[in-house]
C-alpha cells in the first residue's frame, strides 16, 4: 500500500516516494481510483522479476496483454491469428 507524507492511506493527490534511479525522494501526482474499475484482470501468471496479465477493457472487450521483467515492461492489444485485436464480448 502507499502512503503519502503524513502517513495516510492514499487517496491523496501528492505522495512522496523513492526514486530508484538517482537515489532520492520526489513527489509524484495519484489520483483517486474510481469505484467501478474499467478494466478487468481475466489472466496472470507471476515470476520472481516477471509478470504476464491479460486485461479486458470492459468498455470496448479489447483484451490487453501487459508484461514486465525486471524495470521494463509494455502493453498491446493482445492479437489472434489474423492480427485483429482480441474481442471478449
Amino acid at each position: 500500500m502507499l502512503y503519502n507524507c503524513f502517513d495516510n492511506p492514499i487517496p491523496f493527490r501528492k505522495l512522496l516516494r523513492y526514486n530508484g534511479v538517482g537515489n532520492k525522494l520526489e513527489w509524484m501526482e495519484v489520483f483517486e481510483m474510481s469505484k467501478e474499475n474499467r478494466f478487468e484482470v481475466v489472466y496472470q501468471e507471476t515470476a520472481l522479476k516477471s509478470e504476464k496479465t491479460i486485461y479486458v477493457d470492459k468498455e470496448t472487450g479489447i483484451n490487453y496483454l501487459f508484461i514486465a521483467n525486471g524495470f521494463g515492461g509494455g502493453l498491446t492489444p493482445l492479437l489472434d491469428t489474423d492480427g485483429k485485436p482480441v474481442i471478449t464480448k
